[in-house]
């Protein structure tokens, strides 16, 4: 069992208003502050990270997201994009640092932060 330190615990406490924000959620969802709030803080760092990467990248791209900022909470599953075989790939390799990384049993081209937020291993660098 590994614990937490002070500040893994602070950070995570800390990160809600931020998450908070980026869910922005209409009028109708603002009751749901302290359940949302306290699902969010029983979340690992790590959780955490993953998930509002995942979410934010999401709203960015204009993907559809659950506007109940408790279901986004408590039910996203956030993963990686393997861009191998995705038709803009080349946007991506003029635009953005990609590495071929190992996860889940196969190797794969991501994004840097996306490997690294995800640990993945044996990282080489794609462009």
């Amino acid at each position: 069992m590994q614990f937490e330190t002070l500040d893994e615990v602070l950070q995570r406490r800390g990160s809600f208003y931020h998450w908070w924000t980026l869910l922005n959620p209409a009028d109708e969802y603002r009751a749901l502050w302290s359940d949302c709030m306290r699902y969010w803080n029983a979340l690992d760092l790590d959780r955490q990270r993953k998930l509002y990467y995942f979410v934010r990248k999401k709203k960015r791209t204009r993907q559809p997201i659950d506007p109940n900022p408790l279901e986004v909470t408590m039910k996203t599953r956030p993963y990686p994009e393997n861009l191998n075989g995705n038709p803009q790939i080349n946007w991506y390799m003029k635009n953005c640092k990609l590495v071929k990384a190992w996860y889940l049993c196969a190797y794969g081209i991501y994004l840097r932060q996306e490997a690294e937020l995800w640990n993945m291993t044996r990282i080489e660098p794609l462009n």
